[in-house]
This record gives structure tokens, C-alpha cells and sequence, in this order.
């Protein structure tokens, strides 16, 4: 599964860089309680676990399967759009 995750964070990772992702609005931020990376635009994100996260505002984010609170880091408000 671990393989999987790092594949998936890589190809994530190259099309943040290659701007193509989303329309070129794809934004990364650091999950600092599990060293997780999380892709996507807007209020809703994955990590590179594949655990669905929301914004809370911040530098906050909640894993929406376990409804922790984690400290994230690069996710900034200006960052979402309305969906």
C-alpha cells in the first residue's frame, strides 16, 4: 500500500509541477501530524494516503474518515474556491 501512496504522491507532484492538474490550480500543502502531502484545489483535498481532507480555516484540516483535526502547513484560505 506504501507503494502505492509514494506513486501516487509522485505523479501528484508532477503535475503540480507541470501546472496541468486541474486546470493548472492544483495547490500542495503539508499534513505536519502524519508527514502526509495533500493535492487538490479548493475546501476538499486528498493526501497521499488517499484520506479525503477538508479546510477548517488556518492551518487546520480534518481527515474526513477519522474526523481528526491536523496541523497543516501551505494551505492557505486565499487557496479555495467555492465548491
Amino acid at each position: 500500500m506504501k507503494f502505492l501512496s509514494t506513486i501516487l504522491t509522485l505523479a501528484l507532484a508532477g503535475a503540480k509541477i507541470n501546472n496541468s492538474f486541474l486546470g493548472g490550480r492544483t495547490m500542495a500543502a503539508y499534513d505536519c501530524e502524519d508527514g502526509d502531502h495533500i493535492f487538490g484545489s479548493g475546501k476538499y483535498r486528498y493526501d497521499s494516503d488517499g484520506h479525503r481532507m477538508r479546510h477548517m480555516g488556518g492551518n487546520r484540516a480534518m481527515d474526513m474518515e477519522t474526523g481528526d483535526i491536523h496541523h497543516v502547513h501551505g494551505w492557505d484560505d486565499e487557496d479555495e474556491d467555492d465548491d
